[in-house]
């Protein structure tokens, strides 16, 4: 297990293909650090080892997909791998405006892209559904996270749950085939509980276009092996007629 490191500024390390110097930690065992000799802004991330190599190799692996963040060089002592820098990104700024449909598009593709590389190398990735939904709204909204609820809270689970009924139910009998009889149990608990249903489909266009709204509603079918693939979403009429205008931005 790799314990929290400490690398106060200006500390100096040394790896393969240069040397670094930290400039600031941005988490724990995060930091931005800069190449003493070409001056280049990176990442420098600490991680039980298991963990540093498998990333090492995936990105590695996958270093021709421009979406995914560069590997750059590899320290020893202590194990550190050396990343791609990137002062911001659409996301990020997505919590402090409402992004423009082309940018929400744009991230949306190189995700897409991303995704697919992954896919077709038998590696899965979750959790993109509900990055978008949070671009589409802005300012770090997450349509499935229960208001006054800690994430540490034992129920909290529960009522991810209910939101994903709430909005995207009712979970489908094709759900028994995926779950165990104890979470079948809660789900029943929970469409029985919920009074009032607020279907994501219904959306007004003063809160979402109806195109954003409907490949959304594509994105979030409740059943995951009722949802297009990522391939296939990159073919999907809502990116189509955008790509040519974003496409030169990500194939770097």
């Amino acid at each position: 297990m790799a314990s929290t490191l400490s690398m106060p500024t200006g500390t100096q390390i040394k790896g393969t293909h240069g040397h670094y110097l930290i400039s600031k930690q941005l988490h724990r065992n995060i930091w931005r650090a800069v190449e003493k000799r070409t001056y280049q802004a990176v990442i420098v991330k600490s991680a039980p080892d298991f963990f540093l190599r498998n990333e090492r190799d995936i990105l590695q692996r996958f270093h021709v997909v421009p979406s995914l963040r560069h590997f750059i060089d590899e320290i020893q002592d202590p194990p550190l791998l050396v990343l791609e820098n990137l002062e911001s990104n659409l996301l990020i700024e997505s919590g402090t405006r409402k992004l423009e449909s082309p940018e929400v598009k744009q991230v949306t593709y190189a995700v897409l892209q991303a995704l697919t590389a992954l896919h077709e190398e038998g590696i899965v990735h979750t959790g993109a559904s509900r990055m978008i939904i949070s671009l589409l709204w802005g300012e770090h909204w997450h349509i499935f996270k229960p208001p006054k609820v800690d994430p540490a809270d034992s129920v909290y689970a529960i009522e991810v749950l209910r939101r994903q009924h709430q909005y995207f139910g009712p979970f489908p009998l094709s759900y028994r085939n995926l779950v165990d009889n104890e979470t079948l149990d809660t789900l029943t608990v929970i469409m029985e509980s919920v009074e009032k249903r607020t279907p994501f489909k219904m959306a007004s266009s003063k809160e979402i276009t109806r195109e954003d709204r409907d490949f959304v509603c594509k994105l979030m079918r409740l059943d995951p092996r009722d949802r297009p693939s990522a391939k296939i979403l990159l073919q999907d009429a809502w990116l189509i007629g955008s790509t040519a205008d974003f496409k030169g931005n990500i194939d770097r």
